[in-house]
């Protein structure tokens, strides 16, 4: 990546930041808060997915809260365990990020790695 690509990405990430900013302050909802969230991470990150989880002690598990990019049925629903057996897991239990990978097994099945 050139300097020249490198500067302009991060002016593109401080106004959608900036953007985000004023939806959040302005919005009273906070389902559509991290919905928004969501929907400017991918578009900042250049990615198809982005899931904001939201952990429940009792079970030990994370909930997809919101979401860009997931069918119908995902947000609000899909729960995985709070461990490193999950993408999710994982950066919940290290607080650091974690950057899946796409592989089709079949029309019916993709994993992320």
């Amino acid at each position: 990546m050139s300097e020249t690509h490198a500067v302009e990405q991060l002016l593109c990430q401080q106004t959608a930041l900036a953007r985000f900013r004023s939806f959040a302050f302005a919005e009273s909802d906070l389902q559509k808060v991290v919905t928004e969230a969501a929907r400017v991470c991918a578009e900042c990150m250049s990615v198809s997915y982005t899931e904001i989880c939201r952990y429940r002690a009792p079970q030990n598990v994370l909930l997809v809260e919101a979401g860009c990019g997931w069918h119908a049925g995902v947000v609000g629903h899909v729960v995985s365990s709070a461990n490193e057996s999950s993408t999710q897991g994982r950066a919940f239990v290290t607080c650091g990020w974690v950057v899946a990978t796409v592989f089709r097994v079949s029309s019916a099945e993709i994993r992320f790695i």
